[in-house]
């Protein structure tokens, strides 16, 4: 009988022990659907149309796309299919001497053709800043900064993405290094985003709307959050303004609150997740390349 006891006492006890264990178990931390628009939701562009010296701006851009080493970037996504009627025209073979990225969708190519050296620049006017002259744009092709500023805000305000185009002489033997040069602004390239319909279709019946966390304008972003979610109420900043904010808290608030994050660099891509994950169980939807370095699986494509 004592025996008998003992072992009903001894069941209780880890019945009890179980039971604590199960109420002082974390609650189940709620989904948050991470979406990189670029590539996952939009799968192509198209040009609508370009501004300043068009058809220097076809040109330039042309030599631009024909000329790359296969190094996948943002803004290899961004061009990868795009068709201008110079690329078909052109026969001369391009060299590519130099490529470097100048932020999170901007570029550098020097090219060489027909023993002609330039060095172009393509991308977000903001970024391209420093690389460009304050009066040679203006002077020589009547497109200012200014213009390409307001081309990029309307642009995006509408639901296309404008990268501006510029170009430089480069007086310097291949193989080597260019030099720092400032560019000449010849205008830019307005583009249509093409969305793809079966990624479109799996965020419509979520539970809860994804967040855009994105190297994308967050203009351009809060247009195409709004056309796929009519009714959301949106919420959106740029990654420069959190890093702006007064304090942690604030960032951490805004973190938490706005569905739209764009302009952030992978780094800030990075630590955003990260801060994420220690509130929600995260999903990464993205096809950047760059994305396979963050610190949550990235779902299937």
């Amino acid at each position: 009988m004592g025996g008998l006891i003992l072992f009903v006492v001894a069941v209780a006890a880890v019945a009890l022990v179980l039971l604590l264990a199960t109420h002082h178990q974390e609650p189940k931390k709620p989904t948050k659907v991470i979406v990189e628009p670029l590539g996952y939701l939009i799968d192509h562009w198209l040009l609508a149309r370009s501004f300043g010296s068009t058809t220097k701006v076809t040109e330039t851009t042309g030599l631009f796309l024909s000329a790359n080493l296969g190094v996948e970037s943002p803004l290899a996504m961004i061009l990868a299919n795009l068709q201008l009627r110079s690329q078909k025209e052109r026969t001369a073979a391009v060299g590519l001497i130099h490529q470097q990225r100048l932020g999170r969708i901007s570029e550098q190519r020097v090219v060489e053709r027909q023993g002609r050296v330039q060095s172009i620049i393509v991308g977000d006017i903001q970024e391209m800043k420093a690389h460009i002259s304050p009066t040679k744009g203006s002077v020589k092709t009547g497109v200012s900064l200014e213009e390409c500023q307001r081309q990029t805000a309307m642009a995006g305000a509408n639901g296309y993405l404008c990268l501006t185009v510029a170009v430089s002489a480069i007086h310097k033997k291949r193989g080597t290094a260019p030099p720092k040069v400032l560019h000449q602004l010849i205008g830019g390239i307005v583009l249509e985003p093409h969305l793809d319909q079966p990624h479109l279709s799996t965020l419509k019946p979520l539970a809860s709307q994804p967040v855009f966390l994105s190297v994308l304008p967050t203009t351009f972003l809060a247009h195409l959050f709004g056309r796929i979610f009519p009714t959301a109420i949106l919420k959106a900043t740029g990654a420069t303004e959190i890093a702006a904010a007064a304090s942690p808290k604030e960032q951490e608030d805004i973190l938490t609150t706005h569905q739209i994050i764009g302009e952030a660099d992978q780094k800030f891509r990075y630590h955003t997740i990260l801060f994420w994950q220690t509130r929600y169980h995260c999903q990464l939807l993205s096809t950047n390349p760059e994305d396979s370095q963050m610190p949550t699986a990235k779902v299937p494509s």
